[in-house]
């Protein structure tokens, strides 16, 4: 009686601990906790029935022995349901263990409610004899059924998990302490009394529920479901506390009463207890620190891991190199075997990053993961309880123990991975701590995505600079080259065509001047206009010869003493025929004593002829082209003005650029060339001066120079 007592209060008190600490730990699942704390408490009542069936009153021992029988189908469905809690349910998981388990369960409350198992109690010399009917072959045959079930549930998802996960640990403590406490169980409580017939040993069953509720305890701790750690932590830190507590106060009070004898007790306990009250807050933080130093050298801080990974996600680094960092603080902190990301990138490429050891996943693994968790929203993924098997197979064959979805929007952008766990599993902690930091490594991850697509779009447009601008070198060199061979070729024609048309223009003034006989008057006219324009191609000629001779450079103004009033009059007067035949008059009155100057004869004459010959072609008949010469201050001035077309004012900034004719002028004389003005502005500049324009389209124009007269006066000069 007594040895029996001593067992049941001993199976209460374990039950009831382990019950409390995995009760009241929310890191355990529900299902799990329940069916847990269910296995053990079927147990423990199954045992205290045994005990009232054994040494209760004569009257209801009838009843209690036919109770006995009600608790063990209960407990093993409650073991069926936490191995099943470990790996939630499965889509295609097999249906034999489960019928099984249906039809022993079956069986046993059959027999237990048909009232055949126990018929009679009786008392004899030996002890109780207990008379079983049939209800009692079939509640065994039910319990084998539901046994088997059992061992083929639990040897399933034990081959189907994986090598190194937590879920094989926790079913291979929970196979362990199945066969144990069933082995156990059965010996004390079927075997014993019916081979022996005798219920003397029944109350060692008792230990049957001490077993089962160690061994599954320990198998939640296997599967990383609860951290043991830290109710060890923190007994041991108020056993210490209290310890040093006491210590504290013997001392004290042995020092107070061995130093002041005359001291009344009840003060001096007073004090001590104040002063132990003080200072147990102080002992018990010193404790904690030193416990949790012993006992989690390799447990991080989350504010320290937080602020350090924020760190790494908030430096302006390349992806690959963010995702490298990253990866592995996140794998080293929390101890896993290995650590990536797998990114998809905008462009429809993805980016894999991590630890060595990482193999490549098909595309078509990361579709059904993505899949399932739009399906889903599954903020994290683990292997050990995945509820579905084409995404546990993908994550087992890949050595993945975690998969963390990164989010943005409702479309699942990448993945942080994470190999199985260097010792022991994962624990919720670190479930939560990753749940935590998803967000800021997707706004991170994007960040970083935007920051190499605008890198990617500025090294794409920097090499496109590059190559147009080798393509405009390329063009430009050339350009050039076509440029020095027009300039090549301007020089030579005009060289080659100067020569004859010297000779034309002498043949045609020697006639002109009769030295080839008389002619009529019908012939000279025809003369004089072939004399004009050889001139005119002459002058043309050595406008070309001018623009060459600028491009290479052996440009040269040879200067000399220049009368430049009476210059002017004779270039006017060499196009008096010209302008006869337009109906065109010069209006020029030489001034008198005009200082000589030092100038380029050839040059300047080209210059006055460009001015005044532009003028009889744009103005209108009928109209006076008016030329003044004059000193103004220390400057020489040369007007040429007319009231012909004008020059457009948007085109009048070009107007002096080489080959370049407003369009007016195109239409109004389609053969000019765009030399003339280009070359006129470049010898007037060769000597110092700048070049007079002005313009209003449709009623005129003035084309002039400005010579410094200082710098040009002839030293002779006497005027």
């Amino acid at each position: 009686m007594f040895l029996s007592v001593v067992l049941l209060a001993i199976v209460m008190i374990v039950a009831l601990v382990v019950m409390l600490v995995v009760g009241l730990s929310r890191t355990v699942h529900l299902t799990s906790r329940l069916s847990l704390i269910g296995t053990i408490l079927s147990l423990v009542i199954w045992q205290a029935i045994i005990h009232l069936a054994d040494y209760g009153s004569l009257g209801h021992q009838l009843v209690f022995n036919n109770l006995v029988f009600l608790w063990p189908p209960f407990a093993i469905i409650c073991v069926y349901i936490f191995i099943h809690s470990l790996r939630e349910l499965r889509s295609k998981e097999p249906r034999m263990p489960l019928l099984l388990l249906v039809v022993g369960s079956g069986l046993q409350f059959g027999a237990i409610s048909s009232g055949t198992i126990i018929t009679a109690v009786a008392y004899d010399d030996v002890g109780i004899d207990i008379l079983r009917g049939g209800g009692y072959a079939v509640f065994l045959i039910g319990l084998v059924l539901a046994f088997v079930a059992l061992a083929m549930k639990l040897y399933g998802d034990y081959t189907s998990s994986s090598k190194k996960g937590t879920e094989r640990r926790a079913l291979g403590m929970i196979i362990w302490t199945v066969a144990i406490a069933s082995l156990f169980g059965i010996f004390a409580n079927v075997v014993i009394p019916l081979a022996f017939r005798t219920q003397a040993f029944i109350e060692l069953g008792a230990l049957t529920s001490v077993i089962f509720a160690i061994g599954f305890a320990v198998s939640v701790l296997r599967g990383g479901l609860l951290d043991i750690r830290m109710y060890i932590v923190r007994t041991v830190a108020y056993v210490l506390t209290l310890a040093t507590l006491a210590v504290i106060y013997y001392l004290l009070a042995l020092v107070i009463s061995k130093t002041i004898m005359s001291v009344q007790a009840e003060p001096v306990t007073i004090g001590l207890a104040l002063l132990l009250a003080f200072i147990f807050q102080p002992v018990k933080k010193f404790f904690d620190r030193l416990t949790a130093r012993l006992f989690y050298r390799t447990r991080y801080d989350r504010t320290v891991f937080y602020s350090q990974l924020s760190k790494i996600l908030a430096s302006n680094l390349s992806l690959r190199v963010l995702l490298l960092r990253a990866a592995t603080y996140v794998g080293d902190t929390l101890r896993a075997e290995r650590a990536f990301f797998y990114i998809k990138k905008p462009d429809g490429k993805h980016i894999t990053v991590g630890s060595s050891g990482r193999g490549r996943i098909p595309d078509a693994d990361i579709a059904n993961l993505t899949y399932y968790v739009e399906a889903t929203a599954m903020e994290l993924i683990s292997a050990d309880i995945s509820s579905d098997p084409q995404i546990t197979r993908i994550l087992v064959s890949h050595g993945i123990a975690l998969a963390l979805p990164l989010v943005r929007d409702n479309e699942v952008m990448g993945y942080l991975f994470l190999g199985h766990h260097k010792s022991g599993g994962y624990t919720s902690r670190d479930l939560v701590v990753l749940e935590t930091v998803a967000d800021e490594i997707v706004i991170a991850v994007q960040n970083a995505l935007s920051i190499q697509e605008i890198r990617d779009l500025n090294d794409t447009l920097q090499q496109r600079i590059s190559e147009a601008t080798k393509e405009l070198r390329r063009s430009n060199a050339q350009l050039r080259k076509l440029d020095e061979a027009k300039d090549e070729f301007i020089s030579m024609a005009s060289h080659q065509l100067r020569t004859p048309l010297t000779s034309i223009k002498g043949y045609v003034d020697m006639i002109l001047e009769g030295d080839a006989g008389d002619i009529t008057p019908m012939q000279r006219k025809f003369l004089t206009e072939a004399f004009v324009s050889s001139e005119r191609m002459v002058h043309l000629i050595n406008d070309f010869l001018n623009v060459s001779r600028l491009q290479t450079g052996t440009f040269i103004i040879d200067k000399r003493p220049v009368n430049l009033a009476k210059i002017v009059g004779q270039e006017l007067d060499s196009l008096k025929i010209s302008a006869d035949g337009r109906e065109l008059a010069f209006a020029y009155k030489k001034p008198a004593n005009f200082p000589t100057l030092m100038l380029d004869e050839g040059k300047i004459r080209q210059v006055i002829m460009n001015f005044a010959d532009n003028a009889l072609y744009y103005s209108r008949p009928g109209t006076k082209i008016t030329v003044l010469l004059a000193i103004e201050g220390d400057e020489v001035v040369l007007q040429v003005k007319d009231t012909g077309i004008g020059v457009p004012k948007k085109e009048q900034a070009r107007l002096f650029t080489k080959f370049y004719r407003a369009s007016n002028a195109r239409k109004q004389r389609p053969d000019g060339t765009g030399v003339g003005l280009y070359l006129a502005k470049r010898v007037i500049m060769e000597h110092g001066g700048s070049v007079i324009f002005s313009s209003v389209e449709g009623e005129g124009s003035t084309f002039g120079f400005r010579l410094p007269l200082g710098r040009l006066r002839a030293r002779n000069d006497t005027n």
